[in-house]
């Protein structure tokens, strides 16, 4: 599998160490065939992956949304899928939580799950540290290392 992405926050030779072929968002939509998302909801990331992007997907594509509701529009989603553009959805962060108005829950392409991606033993004792050590990093008198703006 050739793996196309974009981070801002990465130059384009970092991005190829990383055995990643570097490209704009619009370039790597152009190219995937499965769409990740792994980014945080920002007013400029919102409807990150709209109708323009999903256009811009080969047929049969399938998005992946495990980060952030928002990030996804979920009704030119669900319009993809219902013309027959994209093959499936994942999805476990919804615009609006919980996701009762959404249109891909119940989408017979749909693989909707209740915002518990990340609900791992692993990822919860990763948090309880963050947590842990945010809050001695204060009490100490030391910047916050995750903090939340």
């Amino acid at each position: 599998m050739e793996v196309h992405g974009c981070d801002p926050a990465l130059d384009d030779d970092r991005i190829r160490e990383l055995g990643i072929v570097p490209g704009s968002v619009d370039e790597v939509c152009r190219r995937a065939d499965v769409l990740s998302l792994h980014v945080p909801l920002t007013p400029r990331t919102r409807h990150l992956v709209d109708a323009r992007r999903l256009d811009l997907l080969p047929d049969g594509a399938i998005v992946v949304n495990t980060a952030r509701g928002g990030l996804l529009d979920e009704q030119a989603a669900h319009a993809a899928l219902e013309e027959g553009r994209l093959h499936g959805v994942a999805v476990d962060a919804y615009e609006t939580e919980p996701p009762r108005s959404s249109p891909l829950i119940g989408h017979p392409r749909v693989v909707a799950t209740p915002h518990t991606g990340a609900h791992t033993a692993e990822a919860v004792h990763r948090m309880a540290q963050a947590a842990v050590g945010n809050l001695l990093d204060v009490l100490q008198g030391r910047d916050c290392r995750h903090r939340v703006v």
